[in-house]
């Protein structure tokens, strides 16, 4: 493996560290798959509006990526997301994170080795926006500005803890000499997985 940096998920755990682990390791796109499949008809147009949206988004991702990733199949569907940022120890596994910091109850973190090199970090707050603009097309130039902003703020894992800091740790932003990411999201691509190391996980 390259460089090896630590990230941390969030997850339901499972009945044991190995399920724990296994659920880590599911692609964003199975996870919508299985929520389509499984949820109530209210949960499935959500997992149905986000396939159409991820899927708008990987068909561009080759053209406004840095030159330096393409060529490599990066999507946000195949793909496994994680924070680059530390959450505290006392939320980690075997742990529950406390219901009121976080988004599904009965959460506990993961703490996870990854390729700093094969991992990229991209700004959620652009891909949250994005979610947020409703019906979105290739026709429509405000979709393909935000697209664009998406797949061309990438850096790698790598780049990313070296050359950004967070002026305040009370926001979710962080800046390089030349720009600047907001609410950093981590992208393991599905041919990085196996070298991923779950560090709360010894037997693995």
């Amino acid at each position: 493996m390259g460089s090896g940096i630590i990230v941390y998920k969030k997850v339901v755990p499972g009945a044991d560290i190995d399920e724990t682990v296994q659920k880590c390791l599911v692609l964003y796109e199975d996870k919508l798959r299985a929520g389509l499949r499984e949820g109530d008809s209210e949960n499935r147009e959500g997992y149905q509006k986000g396939l159409e949206i991820e899927g708008l988004l990987a068909r561009h991702s080759e053209a406004f990526l840095p030159d330096r990733f393409k060529g490599k199949g990066y999507s946000r569907l195949k793909s496994v997301f994680a924070f680059p940022f530390e959450f505290p120890e006392e939320w980690c596994y075997p742990n529950l994170v406390p219901q009121n910091r976080s988004f599904v109850d009965g959460e506990t973190v993961m703490k996870m080795e990854v390729d700093g090199s094969d991992a990229l970090v991209l700004p959620m707050y652009e891909v949250d926006v994005f979610y947020g603009n409703g019906n979105s097309s290739s026709g429509n130039p405000r979709d393909m500005r935000r697209i664009r902003k998406i797949w061309e703020s990438a850096v790698s894992l790598e780049e990313f803890t070296r050359d950004f800091v967070r002026p305040n740790e009370r926001e979710y932003i962080w800046d390089s000499r030349n720009s600047r990411i907001e609410k950093p999201e981590v992208i393991i691509p599905e041919w990085s997985l196996e070298k991923i190391s779950f560090l709360n996980a010894p037997e693995n």
